[in-house]
């Protein structure tokens, strides 16, 4: 495991890559470290395939009410005009929910067999269900200052009260790679441990009545701890959800060479598996709706949680194949 620096801004970055064969080894970093690489998940045509079926998506699909005017110009989006993506109205956080977390590009990525198989040599079991989480799109905010990223800043996804055990691993695409120009998840490595988990209750005892969502104080001994973990386009990051995660804008550095290319700073897939017999009648009811509506859920597949959004029956939903139905 390598550690890099970037001096300008003070960014701490991590890199833990390891390949899939190599199961023995990245289990047992994901248990002693709390997170992990997975080297290719995705293969370099299945990278590109995806980002193509999310850019007819945005181009296509994208319902008139998240496009804006640019000075009464209505050019449609394109992929290769970076000018009309002014019309892209787009969560300054950069998630992107509703019909995007059920569309083609989404249901593409999770149902990859070589991410079910990672899952499920993390939990020892073949029949798991997949998250419908939102995608994270953030535009070159070199090309144009208003499109800067904010982050939710360091948090946990798991409530150390209610919820002690090893019960989510969440895991997150990139469909370009992680590096400090841009940024991308930081994690602090081995906050997942019981001991830190005792700290973390002495210091937030009112959260023991909260859902999952513990967002870290300002000023908590944890910031400025975090460490960006660095990937390439199409490997599979996974953190256990006790860990302590947040996002983090990187540098805007860019190469000359780069910076007039069409391109996404970062286009990101949450997927996150975990048995199929952790949810109950209800909730598998819930998910099939979810999907026929075109609403998003969260990183919790075996529960609905309280940040998912509301579909529309008026929604046509994507036809599947038999790997995505399988973990629906």
């Amino acid at each position: 495991m390598s550690k890099e620096a970037n001096k300008k801004v003070s960014m701490r970055s991590i890199s833990a890559r390891f390949d899939y064969q190599d199961a023995s080894s990245w289990l047992d970093h994901l248990k002693t470290e709390g997170f992990i690489v997975i080297k290719q998940a995705l293969c370099p045509g299945e990278v590109q395939t995806a980002i193509d079926l999310f850019w007819t998506h945005i181009e296509n699909e994208l319902p008139k009410s998240n496009r804006s005017k640019a000075d009464g110009d209505e050019k449609p989006i394109d992929r290769n005009d970076i000018t009309t993506w002014l019309q892209w109205r787009l969560d300054k956080r950069g998630f992107m929910t509703g019909k995007t977390a059920q569309s083609k590009g989404s249901w593409y990525v999770r149902g990859i067999p070589r991410i079910h198989d990672i899952f499920a040599k993390i939990w020892d079991e073949e029949d798991l269900l997949v998250s419908m989480d939102a995608v994270i799109a953030w535009k070159p905010w070199w090309h144009h200052s208003g499109w800067i990223p904010l982050t939710e800043g360091l948090h946990l996804d798991q409530n150390p009260f209610n919820k002690r055990d090893f019960v989510c691993v969440q895991g997150m695409v990139p469909l370009y790679d992680v590096t400090t120009t841009v940024g991308g998840l930081e994690v602090v490595p081995q906050t997942h441990t019981e001991e830190s988990k005792d700290e973390f209750r002495k210091r937030y005892p009112q959260m023991s009545y909260s859902g999952d969502w513990c967002p870290l104080r300002r000023k908590d001994p944890l910031q400025g701890c975090g460490s960006l973990v660095l990937a390439q386009a199409g490997d599979l990051i996974l953190w256990d959800s006790r860990t302590v995660h947040g996002g983090v804008v990187g540098t805007g550095e860019i190469r000359k060479e780069d910076k007039h290319k069409a391109q996404l700073a970062r286009l990101s897939i949450p997927v996150c598996m975990t048995p199929r017999s952790w949810a109950s009648k209800e909730v598998l009811q819930q998910r099939k709706e979810a999907f026929e509506t075109g609403a998003c859920m969260t990183h919790w597949p075996h529960e609905v949680g309280d940040g998912h959004s509301v579909g529309t029956f008026a929604n046509v939903p994507i036809d599947l194949t038999k790997e995505q139905l399988k973990i629906l």
